[in-house]
């Protein structure tokens, strides 16, 4: 099958070390290793270099006009001093033009079988694509973007970014999304059951699995060979607990003194991380990685004896978790805060351990649990690996998204 991959968010880089970039690259990964053909069109590649040669890459430049564009309105703006997004939401809005037309030609030359979109904000040209030239259109929705944008950003052309995300959940041929919450999302938005399916993060169990030479090397190089190593990784942003983890090992510490704080990631806010660290009577014992490339993670994951993920009690909590799921690949018991899609990954007993969100003392409590028993936090890490490997992987979710093409597919030629 002949993929086209859209992802037209400027903030996402191809490239990129976020959850989002990791996701598109796996994505792809994933559809080439079950011998499809894809290409990702882009506007942000950042010179994407795939030394596998697995997808191809193609990079649709914003215009220069758009930004011409965008400058003016933000020097009217200053003008009459008045604060708005217009310049942000006309340049997104534009770019439906520039990626149309740049995927005309492309699509007459290459015979595409599927048009497979990550959904952004303000875009309808991957759904006009597909529809010019009579091929199933596909919806990857990570979150509900429109809600998310508002309360996170601000929108000028608020009406026009929520009637487009209407149209194109509407139209699609079929909506993938990663949790229960953004299936009722999409049902809200009148997606009837039969075009949704609901396909969670997976994870690549060749890449991520525990390592004891690198674990060894990560340790010696942090200097923590002979601790208790507890760890996080991800691009830390404020819905990730970072405070009250720290705030749990301080306490932990103070019954445990073999025991370290990895942090593996960075931080918008760096030197607020920074203070809150030295803020803690064992920062001493804390380590801020700062930047990591994802595919140095296996082997920070390895130097962890127990994991966490502590985000805050989140009353929309639609996230399907991908660092969770790294961990469990490599064989680490996880402690998590119950929420969402969460308390489906996590068999307490089983393969980890769920704590109260938000509730400090029940996150020092369980890491204190884990920490006084290594028999348990080895069998929990095992137990895990396994449950990934059945459950979450990569390769399931393309079989699933090939299914569906074909049951589509068949259906249009009978």
């Amino acid at each position: 099958m002949k993929i086209a991959y859209i992802s037209s968010d400027f903030g996402i880089s191809v490239s990129g070390y976020k959850g989002a970039s990791v996701h598109i690259r796996e994505i792809a990964s994933a559809f080439s290793n079950l011998n499809n053909d894809v290409t990702i069109f882009s506007p942000c590649t950042e010179n994407h270099s795939n030394s596998s040669n697995q997808f191809k890459v193609v990079e649709v430049k914003k215009s220069e006009v758009y930004d011409e564009i965008s400058r003016q309105i933000r020097i009217i703006d200053n003008q009459v001093n008045v604060k708005n997004k217009l310049n942000n939401d006309i340049k997104k809005y534009l770019y439906n033009l520039t990626l149309y037309n740049s995927l005309i030609p492309v699509f007459k030359k290459e015979k595409f079988d599927l048009v497979y979109e990550r959904y952004s904000v303000f875009n309808y040209a991957g759904i006009s694509i597909a529809r010019k030239f009579k091929i199933p259109h596909f919806l990857e929705v990570n979150a509900p973007l429109c809600d998310e944008h508002d309360k996170m950003i601000g929108f000028t052309l608020k009406d026009l970014a929520y009637k487009i995300e209407n149209i194109v959940l509407k139209n699609s041929d079929h909506i993938f999304v990663v949790s229960e919450y953004l299936k009722k999302f999409a049902e809200k938005h009148g997606v009837p059951d039969e075009n949704l399916s609901v396909l969670p993060n997976g994870v690549d169990t060749k890449k991520f699995k525990n390592d004891t030479n690198k674990r060894n090397l990560i340790r010696s190089k942090y200097n923590i060979d002979n601790n208790i190593v507890i760890g996080f990784i991800g691009n830390i942003r404020p819905w990730h607990g970072i405070d009250k983890l720290i705030n749990s090992f301080t306490e932990a510490r103070e019954k445990q003194d073999n025991i370290h704080l990895l942090i593996v990631g960075n931080s918008h806010k760096e030197k607020e991380l920074e203070k809150l660290i030295k803020k803690s009577k064992y920062s001493k014992n804390i380590t801020l990685t700062g930047y990591i490339p994802h595919e140095e993670m296996p082997s920070y994951i390895s130097a962890m004896d127990i994991t966490v993920a502590p985000y805050n009690d989140i009353d929309d909590f639609y996230f399907s978790p991908m660092k969770i799921l790294e961990y469990m690949a490599c064989s680490k018991p996880v402690v998590a805060a119950g929420l969402g899609q969460v308390n489906e990954i996590i068999n307490v007993g089983k393969n980890g351990v769920i704590y109260k969100a938000g509730d400090r003392v029940s996150l020092t409590n369980s890491l204190s649990y884990l920490i006084n028993n290594k028999f348990l936090w080895t069998k929990l890490g095992r137990s895990a690996r396994q449950w990934i490997k059945k459950n979450r992987n990569w390769e399931n979710n393309i079989k699933l998204i090939t299914q569906v093409y074909f049951n589509i597919h068949n259906k249009s030629i009978n």
